[in-house]
């Protein structure tokens, strides 16, 4: 089944994708300080702490516009993975991630941050 079509079934049913092999693995950004890098593992869903719903006509760069204090457009590839790079494929309803627990959020690692990757 293409990737487009399990992202619209799953979304209509109400499950949150977390692995497709037509999705791409976006490595983290180098330039990102290491204290900044986000707390992924292989869903990157329980690490994100806002979420943004699409609405009819949303772009990526209206949705990181939206959000200018605590989203750049880099964040929102990494924390989004099933979204394309020229964001050709937003589907209105979809459930987005527009802010990742960061090692920053953790502090020292407490219990309620687990698990804490350093």
């Amino acid at each position: 089944m293409p990737a487009s079509i399990t992202r619209t079934v799953a979304l209509a049913l109400g499950f949150a994708l977390t692995a497709m092999s037509a999705v791409p693995n976006y490595p983290l950004n180098s330039d990102v300080p290491a204290m900044d890098k986000v707390l992924l593992d292989e869903n990157p869903l329980p690490n994100c702490m806002a979420h943004y719903t699409v609405s009819e006509a949303d772009t990526c760069m209206d949705i990181v516009n939206m959000h200018p204090n605590t989203l750049n457009l880099n964040e929102f590839y990494l924390w989004n993975p099933m979204v394309k790079r020229d964001c050709s494929n937003l589907i209105v309803g979809e459930t987005l991630c527009i802010r990742a627990r960061t090692l920053r959020d953790c502090g020292a690692c407490s219990a309620a941050c687990a698990p804490c990757h350093t």
